[in-house]
């Protein structure tokens, strides 16, 4: 490598490429692969109410050759006279990446010196996560590559699975300096006064409720209660609702997450105590104070 270096940190790109040859010409097939992930825009996706994890790992299921029987139905399913055709997989930082071509839009193509009418080949990157309940998508046509992707998953969980947006998902994080500053009194448009939440020293199905009167802080109740349950803010998928003030209405929101990924949650909000121009400055207000993302109860998980 030093043999390679031109100058600090930068190499010498074509000598790099020789030397990859050298050692594998499957390697290069790599560095072309994932060259169109650092200079590609990905849209991130969750698996909705992700299963149990099989015995087997996603690794060891998504082979190359189940990959492809996985296309071939695809192709038979979507009955459009296009193949889908796997160029690479490749397991990278606990990451599975699947390169996939399909024709997509229609265009002039070169033929023989010819322009002929055909459809332009469509590249369809999947960088599925090592538990398979999220997946990055990198697609002109979205439809197609989440398609494929709930296929493999359905296959590997052994029943219908579905992969939808994350744009509508919260770190949990951001969700928890939400409701501390809610708590805390110092959010002074936003006052929470009931909790609704699950605890891991009763059976799963016990719920509690905490609520105090819309004007006294709930904060004293939870120091109190934290000796005996802990702290109840800390665990996002243990709180199932809150209630809090706003605009003088009070609202509901109803949280969704997930054991299997604690990490994000789906915010939802009761829209029918809120007129139209209340629902837009409560979102704007969720969104520009805290980053979050609300969404309308109807959209909210079962």
């Amino acid at each position: 490598m030093a043999k390679l270096l031109v100058k600090d940190d930068k190499y010498d790109k074509k000598g790099l490429l020789f030397a990859l040859f050298k050692a594998d010409p499957e390697l290069l097939k790599q560095v072309y692969h994932f060259d169109k992930v650092q200079k590609k825009g990905f849209g991130s996706f969750v698996l909705q109410n992700p299963p149990r994890q099989p015995a087997i790992s996603f690794k060891e299921f998504a082979t190359e050759d189940l990959v492809r029987n996985a296309l071939k139905a695809h192709d038979e399913e979507q009955n459009d006279s296009f193949e889908t055709h796997l160029q690479g997989l490749f397991y990278h930082e606990d990451r599975l990446y699947l390169f996939i071509r399909r024709a997509s839009d229609e265009d002039l193509l070169l033929s023989s010196n010819r322009i002929v009418h055909g459809h332009k080949p469509d590249w369809i990157i999947l960088d599925f996560a090592a538990n398979a309940n999220q997946v990055n998508l990198c697609a002109k046509c979205s439809n197609q590559g989440l398609k494929i992707a709930d296929r493999l998953v359905s296959s590997y969980f052994e029943k219908d699975c579905s992969f939808i947006n994350m744009q509508d998902y919260n770190f949990a994080a951001q969700v928890k300096t939400f409701l501390r500053s809610c708590a805390s009194e110092s959010d002074k448009e936003l006052k929470l006064f009931e909790l609704k939440f699950r605890s891991p020293h009763l059976k799963n199905n016990t719920h509690l409720i905490l609520t105090t009167h819309p004007t006294d802080p709930i904060a004293e109740e939870l120091e109190a209660l934290h000796q005996a349950v802990g702290d109840i803010l800390d665990d996002i998928v243990m709180i199932d609702s809150v209630r809090l003030v706003f605009q003088g209405k009070k609202a509901t929101l109803f949280f969704r997450g997930d054991a299997a990924d604690p990490g994000h949650v789906m915010i939802c909000y009761s829209e029918y105590v809120l007129d139209k121009k209340g629902r837009s400055a409560f979102k704007t207000w969720m969104k520009d104070c805290y980053g979050l993302t609300i969404l309308p109860k109807a959209k909210c998980c079962a």
